[in-house]
């Protein structure tokens, strides 16, 4: 309820700020490179392989600035793995050593990558630019392995997916 110019949580209403043009804000980096990622993991989580409610996840979490916007540091998770997997995990379960295993040697890139560029400004610029084109890479590799799914049939598919996600 509103009482006098204020809400009923005591405070101000706060006002946006504007953005100068031109400008590349955190959310248009956050929105493409969980655009790339999801195109890299093909649209699933990659612990249990759902397509519905994905979320973009951080091997490291986002106070590592020089990694934030690196998709080799992003894997894309269903919100349950996310947070009861990855944030919660169960007892004898360590989600860092399920990473290492199941994504083998991308650990030590991501180590090497951060500290290589430790403390340095990040070019937004530049980032931007390169994850669009990160992104048109996948969507054209996406585009043309679904053209030779089709040709092949279902049972390519089935076998593909098995392969990819065993249980």
């Amino acid at each position: 309820m509103k009482r006098g110019g204020f809400l009923k949580r005591g405070g101000p209403l706060r006002r946006r700020r504007l953005v100068a043009a031109g400008t590349i804000t955190n959310k248009m980096l956050d929105d493409a490179c969980r655009a790339v990622v999801f195109a890299r993991d093909g649209y699933r989580c990659v612990m249990c392989g759902k397509t519905t409610r994905l979320q973009w996840s951080h091997v490291y979490n986002r106070s590592y600035r020089s990694l934030v916007w690196v998709p080799l540091a992003c894997k894309t998770l269903c919100a349950g793995c996310h947070k009861f997997k990855w944030h919660e995990p169960p007892p004898g379960f360590d989600p860092k050593a399920w990473f290492r295993s199941r994504f083998p040697g991308r650990m030590e890139e991501i180590d090497a990558f951060y500290f290589a560029n430790k403390g340095k400004k990040i070019d937004r610029r530049l980032t931007l630019l390169w994850l669009q084109q990160e992104l048109k890479r996948y969507q054209t590799n996406d585009r043309l392995l679904t053209e030779v799914f089709q040709e092949a049939g279902p049972n390519v598919v089935q076998a593909a997916f098995k392969k990819v996600f065993p249980r």
